[in-house]
């Protein structure tokens, strides 16, 4: 069996996490549907559900099991992030469910846009 996650922070291609999607399929860029909290703390970020701001951008991965309980294990699910199942839509303009990891609580600072990859390094 196979699940989309959508990933917005270190699990992009080009961050430190990444190799945890091991040879998983990239499907493609893509935005939340629904507005989304981004925060920022020590280059960790944190994405929360009760500080609506805007849509956040991020790559969905097509996943195994192996690579979800991975994800799960990194993720710290559900203690610190919940994996939680919500819409995201495609570049392309398709819209599917995928699997998003919600922090419990925004940490650090706001994110000026919905968009990780352009934070100032």
């Amino acid at each position: 069996m196979v699940w989309d996650v959508f990933v917005y922070g270190t699990l992009r291609r080009g961050f430190c996490n990444h190799r945890y999607l091991g040879d998983s399929v990239c499907c493609g860029p893509a935005r939340t549907v629904a507005a989304y909290g981004l925060s920022v703390a020590d280059g960790i970020p944190y994405l929360t559900v009760d500080e609506a701001r805007y849509p956040v951008a991020g790559e969905v991965y097509r996943v195994d099991a192996r690579t979800l309980a991975a994800l799960d294990a990194l993720e710290e699910h559900p203690h610190v992030y919940e994996r939680r199942l919500a819409p995201v839509r495609m570049d392309a303009g398709e819209t599917r469910p995928a699997w998003i990891y919600f922090a419990r609580h925004a940490h650090g600072v706001a994110v000026g846009t919905g968009d990780f990859v352009r934070l100032p390094q």
